[in-house]
């Protein structure tokens, strides 16, 4: 395909042939019927007959899908870059060989990106599912700033991102020095001086097994999450440290994404300290009272301190402030937080219908 609006790519290592199919038609009725797109398998040195398995597909789908590989294994990330490179579409499209992919409007996703250049990527949420049918869990939600550089809660499965910023921002280069994923690296570069599109509709199917990569990187969370503090408040030690003296510097368009993580950052890494978790999580709401994570974590902190009142009146301010917002993830994880306040410390019974109201999915 010559002209694509938009490249799928997918790193192929080691797969389980019929899981793979099953990602495979699932991502070319996509890029048929909501194209113009090209999808580009690579095969990383798989050591078990994959490359069969690739030409498999290129044959079935010629007009579609373009194959690629190396004989040297180089890890997802370096798979992931590769693909850019050779991608011929506007836009880039990540995938896992895995997965399954839902229906949606990537032609109009495209228009929007385009008509609104502050956006380097449109990203959805995803349902977990096993071979029992859906877990009954889903990744990704609203994009918040104060969250980005410890709890980003994006998604990078069907994430569309525009070349041209994925390029700018060294693509999918892995972190050297850490287990972090490419993926997880390249949102904390875009964090700094990017802007997100956040679509609610599900576009993934998550396929969860045994032998999948993300159990390696969940054991090692912790040890990433230090990793990426460090980095960050290493880059901007002087601005970090101002933030802890309560003393930010001046907030401007150019660098109030960092701003505002690193202050949710500083709240990450003293959640002993209440007094200074939640003066920096008023600060955090006063610099940007729409970005949901501040209010969020304010709540989180003033459930620890055990003082119902106090957590009332700030249940009452969050709510109110986003009662009219288009996106009603805030509510939610105002409402998770009220309720987790209620089991956990048994605060007050009147959050027991909150909770049944939740569980009926009518929070």
């Amino acid at each position: 395909m010559r002209n694509p609006i938009a490249s799928f790519i997918i790193p192929v290592y080691k797969p389980n042939p019929e899981h793979f199919r099953t990602m495979l038609a699932s991502v070319v009725r996509v890029a048929r019927y909501y194209g113009p797109a090209e999808i580009l398998l690579y095969d990383d040195a798989s050591p078990d007959g994959a490359a069969a398995l690739l030409e498999e597909a290129r044959r079935e789908a010629p007009d579609l899908i373009r194959t690629l590989g190396t004989k040297t294994n180089g890890g997802i990330g370096r798979a992931r870059c590769a693909m850019t490179e050779e991608s011929r579409g506007r836009y880039v499209i990540s995938f896992d060989q895995d997965d399954v992919m839902l229906p949606f409007d990537l032609r109009g996703l495209v228009e929007l990106l385009d008509a609104n250049p502050r956006y380097c990527a449109s990203y959805a949420r995803k349902f977990l599912f096993n071979e029992r049918g859906l877990t009954g869990e889903a990744h990704g939600a609203d994009f918040s700033f104060f969250s980005a550089f410890f709890t980003p809660k994006i998604n990078i499965n069907a994430m569309l991102i525009r070349k041209s910023d994925l390029l700018q921002h060294e693509s999918f280069r892995p972190l050297e020095g850490s287990s972090i994923n490419d993926d997880v690296f390249l949102m904390l570069r875009f964090a700094e001086d990017s802007d997100f599109h956040y679509d609610p509709r599900p576009r993934t199917l998550y396929r969860v097994h045994a032998r999948q990569n993300s159990h390696i990187y969940d054991r090692n969370n912790e040890r990433d999450f230090a990793f990426m503090a460090r980095l960050m408040t290493e880059k901007y030690r002087d601005w970090y440290e101002r933030i802890l003296r309560l003393d930010p510097p001046e907030v401007t368009p150019e660098n109030h994404r960092v701003i505002k993580g690193l202050i949710g950052l500083g709240v990450f890494l003293n959640q002993a300290n209440y007094e200074l978790a939640s003066a920096l999580c008023r600060l955090g709401i006063r610099i940007d009272p729409g970005d949901y994570g501040a209010w969020e974590h304010a709540l989180l902190i003033e459930a620890r301190l055990r003082d119902p009142k106090r957590f009332d009146a700030l249940y009452a301010e969050a709510t109110e402030r986003f009662r009219n917002s288009e996106s009603r993830y805030p509510l939610f994880a105002f409402a998770a937080v009220a309720v987790r306040n209620a089991r956990q410390y048994l605060m007050t019974e009147k959050y027991r219908d909150w909770y049944e109201r939740i569980l009926r999915l009518d929070p």
